[in-house]
């Protein structure tokens, strides 16, 4: 449970979440929750619904198919969760504040590998699709009647010049 005290903004999310993790589909989503630096603290509570989703994930991600490798791997994953989670080892002397989570796992990584493959993963998935869209705007834009014959090459160009 998120300690109800606190006022901070990274309490008001963590609230927020909690209250909303049922309404959640994506796995992902619970599972870069679960590595969010910003949340540790909140995340340690989390329910075994995000958990499974988070295990779920990291099998998948981590791309695991033989259930025997899955078990090693998954100890290995459990140790450098609890380290990351109770700040302990070289996670004592990481700066959890920090806003950028790829910034956090590329140096706190060195202490937790697995994990950190995992993070970096995540990170990278876009959490919306705004950025997507916006180009496909930017290629209609474009791409009109008069420039219908403009190479693929060329549109990519001035898409991204814009």
């Amino acid at each position: 449970m998120v300690d109800e005290g606190q006022d901070s903004l990274s309490d008001l999310i963590a609230q927020a979440f909690h209250r909303k993790v049922g309404a959640m589909e994506s796995d992902v989503m619970k599972a870069a929750y679960i590595l969010d630096q910003q949340f540790v603290r909140a995340s340690t509570n989390a329910d075994e619904e995000t958990m499974t989703s988070f295990w779920k994930v990291a099998r998948s991600v981590l791309r695991v198919e033989s259930d025997v490798d899955w078990v090693n791997v998954r100890l290995t994953l459990s140790r450098e969760l609890t380290k990351f989670r109770m700040k302990q080892g070289g996670f004592a002397f990481e700066n959890y504040d920090t806003p950028d989570t790829c910034s956090f796992w590329c140096t706190a990584g060195c202490y937790a590998p697995t994990l950190k493959r995992l993070a970096m993963c995540l990170v990278a998935l876009p959490c919306a699709s705004s950025e997507a869209e916006r180009n496909w705007q930017e290629v209609k834009l474009n791409r009109t009647k008069k420039r219908n014959r403009l190479s693929s090459e060329k549109l990519e160009k001035m898409v991204f010049v814009r």
